[in-house]
């Protein structure tokens, strides 16, 4: 939102929170937040890839956190993260539908060496949001609720659908690499022959986090005897479901 040749000023310097901090320490510790923030929201959170986030004013406000306490402590990161799914799902409108001020007034929350009030600060600002469920009969992989839903699915822990091995992270950001969104992980089962609305619903996706296997292909192959008797019986087995 500024331009970063000011930054570093001497008008700024004067105002800002770390003024006796020399440009590339300011570099290095911003890299150093932004990789807790990040680990933060694969491993607390549950969101595993960029293309998977669903706005990135919220990474902001979590970069800015993670700069002043680098450990929260474990209360605290489980409060903020019910803090990102409230917002996650509420979106901008708590902010009157500007994610520039969403960014501002959250990140004006987080008070440097205050991390209680930083954390309940950021918890209160979503009281007036209005809680509802994702709509899965809309789903779209470059919109908010298309990004939640492949999120709940991750949780499951995802298996490959032919040999029911286990899918990690690795998979996921081989796969999605610099995607902007996750739509060549998510594959329609009935792409026709199958009312238009219902096409948008979630419910006709297959989620295939794997570079190496391509959900096309199997859903190819899953309706043939040689998938069923064969290939097929170990990816469905009883306990290897995906």
């Amino acid at each position: 939102m500024r331009d970063i040749r000011n930054e570093f000023s001497a008008d700024n310097r004067r105002t800002a929170e770390n003024s006796d901090e020399s440009q590339e320490a300011a570099y290095a510790e911003g890299e150093a937040a932004l990789v807790r923030a990040v680990r933060f929201l694969q491993d607390d959170v549950g969101v595993p890839h960029l293309s998977l986030l669903t706005y990135r004013a919220l990474l902001v406000v979590l970069v800015r956190f993670f700069a002043h306490f680098p450990d929260p402590g474990d209360r605290n990161r489980l409060l903020l993260r019910r803090f990102y799914w409230r917002a996650a799902i509420s979106g901008p409108t708590v902010f009157k539908g500007s994610f520039t001020q969403m960014s501002r007034i959250l990140c004006a929350v987080v008070k440097p060496g205050r991390v209680e009030d930083s954390v309940q600060g950021l918890t209160k600002s979503m009281e007036s949001s209005v809680r509802t469920l994702p709509n899965a009969r809309r789903f779209r992989t470059n919109e908010a609720v298309g990004k939640i839903i492949p999120c709940s699915w991750w949780a499951l822990r995802p298996r490959s659908p032919l040999t029911g091995e286990r899918l990690d992270a690795g998979d996921l950001s081989i796969l999605l690499n610099d995607q902007s969104t996750a739509a060549i992980a998510v594959h329609r089962i009935y792409p026709r022959g199958v009312p238009k609305r219902q096409q948008f619903w979630a419910a006709n996706r297959l989620f295939v986090p794997d570079a190496v296997e391509s959900g096309d292909s199997f859903l190819e192959s899953a309706t043939s005897p040689s998938f069923l008797v064969g290939e097929g019986v170990r990816a469905r087995a009883p306990g290897r479901s995906f």
